[in-house]
């Protein structure tokens, strides 16, 4: 995955509010990658699905070619203007 430097820069270094929301399982994380891609955005590009190794407490969901496990944890989106940010985030409740 690669980004380029000025959105990576804006990204890590920025200041702009960043909002964490909750989804109580892997349809809802799912759900929102539908509504970016319906949005236009592209996978890799404007959003990342986030996979944990399994190599503590959560099971596999898939396992690839080499024997790793995978599970789906969490979707991360670039920075988004504030309109195409809550067109998603309205959908999912503040994580607390």
């Amino acid at each position: 995955m690669k980004i380029d430097a000025e959105t990576y820069n804006d990204w890590i270094c920025g200041i702009f509010t960043k909002t964490v929301c909750e989804a109580r399982n892997r349809n809802q994380i799912l759900k929102a990658k539908k509504m970016a891609e319906e949005l236009g955005m592209e996978e890799g590009k404007d959003f990342f699905l986030i996979k944990d190794n399994c190599l503590t407490e959560l099971e596999p969901e898939e396992v690839d070619e080499n024997g790793v496990g995978r599970t789906l944890t969490c979707i991360g989106f670039r920075p988004l203007p504030d309109d195409v940010a809550h067109e998603i985030s309205r959908k999912f409740q503040l994580y607390r």
